[in-house]
């Protein structure tokens, strides 16, 4: 096994987001969760709950209120055809932190997306690179 090709993920991808199709013509741009813009986020907004987790008394509203926060401003970057009735819904953190908090079925498909290896494989942009740099030179 190549551990490389079966492990490897690029970096630039993982904070810079990648674009998923989720469906109706719509489609998302998400950051993998652990990156390093997430973690040194998230690690800001746990700062004044230490004592609580420390001593397990952080409630549950609490950490989803972080959650959220944190997912809206390092790991949904962006989306394309999202509508709220007929009318499209332009990106804003704002409007991402709305969304994954009234729509928990939402946060969790985001959630999976970030949470998935292969969407951020170092192998697959390589590949695609190497692609590209072929079609535009003509071979």
């Amino acid at each position: 096994m190549d551990v490389q090709k079966r492990f490897g993920t690029s970096r630039e991808l993982e904070l810079n987001g990648v674009w998923v199709d989720i469906g109706d013509g719509a489609r998302v741009l998400v950051a993998r969760i652990g990156n390093t813009r997430y973690t040194e986020y998230f690690q800001k907004r746990m700062r004044p709950h230490v004592k609580a987790l420390r001593t397990k008394t952080l409630s549950d509203a609490v950490a989803e209120e972080i959650l959220i926060d944190v997912m809206s401003n390092t790991i949904l970057l962006g989306w394309e055809g999202i509508f709220e009735g007929d009318q499209a819904l332009p990106y804003s953190v704002a409007n991402a932190k709305r969304l994954l908090q009234e729509l928990p079925d939402f946060r969790k498909v985001i959630n999976e997306i970030a949470d998935e290896m292969e969407a951020y494989k170092a192998v697959e942009l390589e590949e695609g690179a190497k692609n590209s740099e072929r079609s535009s030179s003509g071979t």
